[in-house]
């Protein structure tokens, strides 16, 4: 009906051009007077002093055209009904009752006036008892405290079901907090986490970016968009949830490893980007400063990982012990090369001594005919000599692959810095829980009441039994 209504309202607005003093009323209860003129987007309004005014059809409450006439009565109902509709989406009493009064003021002795002041009842009555704006409800405080005592229970028992890995229990519980409050933002997270582990990740994405613009600086929701985007390939886009992470939340282990992971497999070709450099930086600094916290506390970074002292001395161990190993065949791998290297002039030497003696036995008989003579006993020992140095030179060059294998497995055993290729998502330790709202009072300035998140301790950067969780 709203679609039909809209373009009807854009076919007589087409067909009327823009006309000087066309009067649009926003929903807002605000005017603006001048040329009206369908854009691509929408509307514009151009004012008598020059300025162009961009309004979206969905904030026009209604338009007086230039040209059109209608009766005093049917304008005044007009402008009534769009005073109501702006009025409505308030939360302040004290406003609404003084721009009702106003009208009031402005138009005695009509019909709207009677409607106007059963609206002041109702708005007076609302101030009274110092009712709250609870979504679309208008409710006490004691209401609003056990609307959201119900979503904090009801929330709390999905928490501990998602501990316990039941999963599709915990997800029918949200569905129905949801329901009552889509923007509970404890909800909103669990209902990600839950999603996430189910591999849903296009709704989890979904779920922990609106979460974000939510919670703005909520690190584990930023920590859990990156975690999602990583997993479909969309690198750029992660880079940037986890740099806000890092931000929200400097120096803490979980991201920090997770940023590790990332960077660690970033393909080649994004290496360059200027997000990365960034993130990169980033990442640098806050790791640094957390390796020197940690190592007070006996803890070292190990590629994406942390060890203790001991986990790091048998690793300092282990690769001092490599690499003597390393080390003794490096020396054997040289002298089996220097061998090689000597018979290969041995070889050489001898071959040019046989193809001497081949040389010299041809001789001319007496009739000047050229003949050839039998080989001397050395040159059937020069190519015995030079058979032997060839199998042992074969067998020293099968000695010196095995030496080039042994030692690329060798490295392999070394203790590299751990990288796992699995980046984690801060699970259900990272819910934002809820506070009570603020009750907005009839002389104080109007801000909508909302289900916020009191603050609560992530992924600490302070030293652990085990950083990270591992």
């Amino acid at each position: 009906m709203k679609l039909l209504t809209g373009f009807i309202f854009w076919v007589v607005l087409s067909v009327a051009g823009g006309a000087a003093g066309d009067v649009v009323h926003l929903k807002d209860g605000t005017t603006l007077e001048g040329d009206v003129k369908k854009t691509p987007d929408g509307w514009v309004v151009r004012q008598a002093d020059g300025t162009l005014t961009p309004v979206q059809a969905g904030d026009i409450g209604s338009i007086e055209l230039k040209g059109v006439s209608p009766s005093p009565d049917r304008a005044l109902a007009t402008n009534f009904t769009s005073l109501r509709r702006a009025i409505d989406n308030s939360i302040d009493p004290k406003q609404a009752i003084e721009r009702y009064q106003r009208f009031i003021d402005q138009n005695p002795q009509t019909p709207q006036v009677e409607e106007a002041r059963k609206e002041i009842g109702i708005w007076q009555d609302r101030q009274a008892r110092n009712l709250v704006k609870w979504q679309t409800q208008w409710l006490t405080a004691d209401e609003v405290k056990q609307r959201i005592q119900s979503a904090t229970d009801r929330a709390e028992e999905a928490r501990q079901l998602l501990k316990q890995g039941r999963v599709k229990e915990a997800d029918a519980i949200l569905a129905k907090v949801l329901a009552d409050d889509p923007a509970n933002p404890t909800a909103m997270y669990l209902h990600g986490v839950a999603l996430y582990r189910q591999e849903q990740l296009g709704p989890a994405k979904k779920q922990f970016e609106t979460l974000a613009g939510i919670l703005k600086d909520h690190a584990p929701t930023l920590n859990n968009a990156a975690v999602v985007l990583w997993r479909q390939k969309r690198y750029p886009e992660s880079l940037n949830f986890f740099d806000q992470a890092m931000v929200a939340s400097p120096k803490n282990k979980t991201i920090l490893s997770n940023v590790a992971e990332a960077l660690n497999e970033l393909p080649d070709n994004q290496r360059s980007g200027q997000v990365v450099q960034k993130i990169t930086r980033h990442f640098n600094e806050q790791d640094n400063e957390l390796q020197t916290e940690l190592s007070a506390a006996g803890w070292y970074r190990w590629g994406a990982t942390w060890v203790n002292q001991q986990q790091l001395d048998d690793l300092r161990a282990r690769q001092k012990e490599i690499d003597t190993k390393l080390s003794a065949m490096a020396q054997e791998f040289d002298a089996t090369r220097q061998r090689i290297d000597r018979m290969d002039r041995d070889i050489d030497d001898t071959e040019r001594s046989v193809r001497r003696i081949e040389a010299a036995s041809y001789a001319r008989d007496l009739n000047g005919n050229l003949v050839r003579i039998a080989f001397p006993p050395l040159y059937y020992e020069l190519q015995d000599d030079a058979n032997r140095q060839r199998a042992l030179r074969a067998s020293e060059l099968t000695k010196l692959d095995a030496l080039r294998n042994g030692a690329a497995a060798m490295k392999q055993q070394g203790p590299t810095p751990k990288f796992t290729g699995i980046q984690r998502i801060i699970d259900v330790e990272g819910t934002p829980m809820l506070k009570l709202p603020t009750p907005v009072l009839s002389t104080a300035p109007a801000t909508q009441p909302t289900t916020m998140p009191a603050p609560t301790t992530t992924a600490s950067s302070q030293p652990a039994t085990s950083p990270g969780g591992d």
